[in-house]
């Protein structure tokens, strides 16, 4: 049980990580187009 944990929680640490990767991605292309609130969702990438 404890080895499945511990492979349960490297993959949901390389989802986390992609995941805040699309996110600054799509705040980036917010902030291009000048739209409002982009800061923040970059701030939470």
């Amino acid at each position: 049980m404890q080895k499945a944990g511990g492979i349960i929680s490297l993959i949901a640490g390389v989802f986390g990580i992609l995941s805040a990767g699309v996110t600054l991605l799509v705040g980036g292309a917010a902030s291009a187009f000048n739209a409002s609130g982009s800061s923040t969702v970059v701030g939470l990438g």
